[in-house]
C-alpha cells in the first residue's frame, strides 16, 4: 500500500510537470491586437497590412516575404540575412519594433513588420543592383 506522503509527492510532481496555462493566457493577452486589416496592391504584389490597437502600422511578415520572393523554408532566418546584406536599416527597424508578434482578427498570431522597412528594402536592392553587387538569385 502506498502511503499518503508518497501520493502527495507524486501529485506535486505531476502539478509541476503540467504546462502553466495561466502564464500562456497572460502572455497572449499582453500581445498587441490588430484593429484594422487589409490587403494593398503595389503593381503585382499583394501585401497584407495591419493597424494595431496602439496605432502602429505595418505588414504581416509571411505575406510580405512571399510577395518579395521568399519561399516557405526558414523564412525569418533567411530574411534577416538578406536584410543584413541589403538593408541593414530595415533590420534595425524590426529589432526596435515593440510588437514582433501580434494577434490577428481571427485570434491567430502573426509576426509584425513595421511600415518603414519597405522603402529601406527597395532602396537597398536598387543601390546594390546599380553597384553590381546584388546577388544573382535576387535579380527578379
Amino acid at each position: 500500500m502506498i502511503g499518503g506522503e508518497h501520493l502527495n509527492r507524486i501529485f506535486l510532481q505531476r502539478e509541476i510537470m503540467k504546462p502553466n496555462t495561466n502564464q500562456k493566457d497572460k502572455s497572449a493577452k499582453s500581445l498587441p491586437k490588430v484593429s484594422h486589416y487589409g490587403t494593398i496592391k503595389v503593381d503585382d504584389l499583394a501585401l497584407d497590412c495591419v493597424v494595431l490597437e496602439n496605432g502602429h502600422r505595418g505588414y504581416v511578415q509571411t505575406k510580405l516575404l512571399q510577395a518579395i520572393g521568399f519561399k516557405s523554408k526558414n523564412l525569418s532566418l533567411r530574411f534577416r540575412h538578406f536584410l543584413a546584406e541589403v538593408a541593414p536599416n530595415a533590420l534595425v527597424l524590426i529589432d526596435k519594433s515593440e510588437s514582433p508578434v501580434i494577434v490577428m482578427p481571427s485570434g491567430g498570431h502573426a509576426n509584425f513588420l513595421p511600415t518603414g522597412i519597405l522603402p529601406e528594402i527597395a532602396s537597398g536592392v536598387i543601390n546594390h543592383a546599380l553597384a553590381g553587387t546584388l546577388h544573382t538569385q535576387r535579380h527578379h
